[in-house]
């Protein structure tokens, strides 16, 4: 995969990113991605996110260890965001598609996405519930 300053020759995104640990207990960690390009596939995105977390300093040991393998839309700018404070559980054809280039599946610059896994949130689709440590 190209680096961001190898891309296409298009504009370059900052795309934040809501890591998901756990839906339960609300285990979250915002990372920042920049010089993203639009015309990338879900697949080189989320290459390039595991990159970014490895080298972060703002991402926990336990999250590095842990098995994302999906990525959401939360929020597209300018729009109404979910009363959930973890994820947007209504909007399942918001789940970033393989093969799919970003710019095609409707993310825009400042698009705020959620990264987790898939068995993890189909679980707390069916019993939304938040628990305390």
């Amino acid at each position: 995969m190209a680096s961001p300053n190898e891309c296409c020759g298009c504009d370059h995104w900052t795309i934040p990113v809501q890591l998901i640990r756990s839906f339960e207990y609300r285990t979250l960690r915002t990372l920042v991605l920049k010089g993203v390009c639009p015309k990338w596939t879900t697949e080189q995105f989320i290459d390039y996110l595991r990159k970014e977390m490895e080298i972060s300093s703002r991402v926990p040991k336990p999250f590095l260890k842990h098995q994302f393998d999906t990525v959401k839309i939360l929020h597209k700018p300018h729009s109404f965001k979910t009363s959930n404070p973890v994820i947007n559980l209504d909007h399942d054809d918001w789940i970033l598609e393989a093969g799919t280039s970003l710019q095609d599946f409707g993310i825009v610059d400042q698009t705020e996405v959620t990264f987790f896994k898939c068995s993890e949130y189909e679980d707390y689709k069916l019993n939304p519930v938040h628990k305390t440590r």
